[in-house]
Formats: structure tokens, sequence, C-alpha cells
């Protein structure tokens, strides 16, 4: 059986590059009648992972009250309480898998991240809670880097439109793989609870 597929899967990359080469010859027969232009840019294209996830794939994440739990995908650095009187006991070291990346990288890419404010509420300004939560979600990739930063949002609260809904889907996915890691549930009950 798996001799057939991987028969199935050679035969299908042979037909790929036969197609690709055709293509190619048709391209090269088909004089080219569009004007070049001196101010045409020709721009590269960043290299990939296996998954393609572009390489400098990162992105850093400051959550909850006070900002208590922080993230950092490319040190791994996982602080649970960051308030906490021994820091270094809510400390972690956390990778997120290939398949996590994967699940976070199209989330924030599907939400754009260069549409949104350097200072953004994702809930309705005139809805408040008393603690709030600060919130800075910071991604790069193909070379560009986005800060966002969320001051006194209102917990528990809905988003107010699409953009809000996107944007607390990418926390939701980040938060909820953090949370459910073994690295995670190994550290300390919080030392601090806000009222």
């Amino acid at each position: 059986m798996k001799r057939l597929i991987a028969l199935v899967l050679l035969l299908a990359l042979a037909l790929s590059f036969a197609a690709c080469a055709k293509k190619n010859e048709t391209a090269e027969t088909v004089p080219d009648t569009s004007d070049p232009s001196p101010t045409q840019e020709v721009t590269e294209v960043e290299p990939t992972t296996e998954t393609g996830i572009p390489e400098d794939f990162s992105f850093s994440l400051v959550y909850g009250i006070a900002g208590d739990l922080t993230y950092d995908s490319e040190t791994g650095v996982l602080v649970k309480q960051r308030v906490a009187t021994h820091v270094e006991d809510y400390t972690t070291t956390y990778f997120f898998t290939d398949e996590q990346k994967q699940r976070v990288y199209d989330l924030i890419v599907a939400m754009t991240p260069a549409s949104y404010p350097d200072e953004y509420n994702p809930i309705d300004e005139r809805i408040g809670s008393e603690p709030s939560y600060e919130i800075v979600l910071t991604v790069t990739y193909n070379g560009v880097t986005k800060r966002i930063t969320c001051h006194n949002i209102a917990i528990g609260a809905a988003p107010k439109d699409e953009q809000g809904e996107k944007f607390l889907a990418v926390l939701d996915a980040i938060l909820e793989i953090l949370v459910a890691s073994d690295e995670w549930q190994a550290l300390p009950e919080y030392e601090f609870l806000y009222a």
C-alpha cells in the first residue's frame, strides 16, 4: 500500500513538472508585448518554512490584568504572573509546534495586522470593567513588525466589530495553546488575585 501511495505521488509530481515545463516553453514562444516600465520593482519572495510560514515569523504577547502574562515565540519564554514576588517561579519555556504556529499564523494573516492602529480597543470604548486588561500583541513576518497596544480593555465584553473579532481570535488561539501546555500547568497558582 505504501508503495502504491509513493508511486501515485511520484506520478503526480512528474506530471506537475511536465506541465510547468510546457507552460515555460509556451511562454518563451509568445512575444512579450507588455510595456516595460523603469518604475517596475522586482520584489523578492521571503523564504518560508516547509509549512509555508515565513522564516521570520514571530509574535509576542503581553496580556491580562496589569499585563501579567507574557510570551515571546522567539525565545519561548512564558511568564504566568510577572508581578509575582518571585517571578522566576512563574516563568517557563514553551515553543509552539509547527501545527500550532500554522494556526496562529493563519489567524494573524487573516486579521491583517497593518490595518490596525497602534493604539486599539477591540471592545466598544463605552464598556469598561474594573479591573481591566492590558494587551500588547507584536507580530513579525515578511520583514514587517507591527505592535498593537490595548489599554483598559473591558474583561469579558464582546468585540465591537469584525476587526475586533479577528484580533480577539488571535489572542484566544495563543492563550488556549499556552494554558493547555504541560509547561503552564506545572507553574504554581497565581500569587496575586485581582478583585
